[in-house]
């Protein structure tokens, strides 16, 4: 076994990449089982970039989204939420959507939903009071991921 549990390839092989590892699995019976996606990027020219998250928790009837745009005059557009799901068949919930278009080779991430814009970031210290008090906007985008080499 390696160090993370899973069996050593044979001498000299390589692990086969089964396409299916790249869509949802059938939820285990375990009260928190969890499957995730996360995508994180950033324009360093542009000092922009951007992360997301979504995490199925369909034994528990949620999902964990979490939206994060980093704006080029240093303010954040924020969103996190627990929004409702019963199943684990797709990644989308909350307005945030994960595709596999092509395993391993091709995904999208889109989101349609209300941020709250951060002037100054340190305010989520107090979430609650951050989200009160600072303008929400709605936001959207898509972004296509194409792989830049085999798994």
């Amino acid at each position: 076994m390696t160090d993370w549990g899973m069996p050593k390839p044979p001498s000299g092989g390589t692990y086969l990449v089964d396409p299916r590892d790249a869509f949802p699995h059938e939820p285990e019976a375990v009260s928190n089982f969890n499957e995730s996606m996360y995508f994180s990027l950033f324009d360093v020219p542009k000092t922009c970039g951007l992360w997301f998250r979504l995490g199925n928790r369909p034994n528990e009837g949620y999902a964990e989204r979490t939206v994060c745009i980093y704006l080029p005059d240093g303010s954040v557009a924020f969103q996190a939420g627990r929004p409702p799901i019963t199943h684990n068949r797709e990644m989308a919930a909350g307005g945030l959507r994960f595709e596999i278009i092509e395993p391993f080779v091709h995904k999208r991430a889109t989101f349609d939903g209300d941020v709250v814009v951060l002037r100054d970031p340190t305010v989520m210290a107090n979430p609650s009071r951050a989200f009160k008090d600072n303008p929400h906007v709605r936001a959207r985008f898509e972004l296509d991921f194409t792989a830049a080499s085999s798994v």
